[in-house]
């Protein structure tokens, strides 16, 4: 896991091994937005996407406001600068479509303390194309004993069909309304963040 040592002092250990083992992209920066940490699916989604980074454009230390596209890194800066100054989590949709698949991430960024943030992106699971079966759907989120979990803090789903590592979705029907046998738990990031001290979970 690429990580700078001095964030290591700023999580637990069992925090960074949740983040890690997390299905999300996952990534920590300073207060001077350098790379800090990055998770194995930040990497993962670097090479399925052709990205150059993290090997290239983004290692750490780098400043991931220097690799955005100018037009919008007012809009980061500011976006990093509200979740500072709320003291709590914010969050930004963003459409980030491949040649073959369309798709929105919900970036949430958590500032965290004395300094810095930790990012998460996951996907929403929104129809941009034809809307599929809402039968199929819900079966990607429908563990063994029949439940859908839903973290209580962000509202994200858990996949249960996730093969590589522990996944959470947006599911923006569910938020409206929540479908049948729903449980309620935290998702990796929303753990990590509001109980840094307690053991990990499972």
């Amino acid at each position: 896991m690429p990580l700078d040592p001095a964030f290591a002092l700023a999580l637990p250990a069992e925090d960074l091994d949740q983040l890690e083992r997390q299905g999300d992209v996952v990534y920590a920066v300073s207060d001077q937005h350098r790379l800090v940490y990055f998770n194995a699916a930040w990497e993962r989604f670097a090479r399925e996407n052709g990205a150059e980074w993290p090997s290239r454009t983004l290692s750490l230390g780098a400043s991931v406001i220097e690799a955005t596209p100018a037009a919008l890194r007012g809009f980061y800066e500011e976006l990093f600068a509200s979740a500072r100054r709320a003291g709590a989590p914010v969050d930004h949709e963003f459409e980030c479509s491949s040649p073959r698949a369309l798709r929105k991430l919900r970036m949430r960024v958590y500032p965290l303390t004395p300094a810095g943030w930790l990012v998460t992106s996951a996907v929403v699971v929104e129809s941009l194309a034809p809307a599929p079966d809402p039968a199929f759907v819900e079966a990607a989120y429908v563990d063994a004993n029949g439940l859908i979990t839903m973290c209580a803090h962000c509202r994200r789903t858990r996949r249960a069909d996730a093969q590589r590592a522990e996944r959470w979705d947006w599911v923006p029907a569910w938020v409206a309304r929540l479908p049948d046998r729903t449980s309620h738990g935290l998702c990796p990031g929303c753990f990590s963040y509001h109980y840094p001290s307690s053991p990990p979970r499972g």
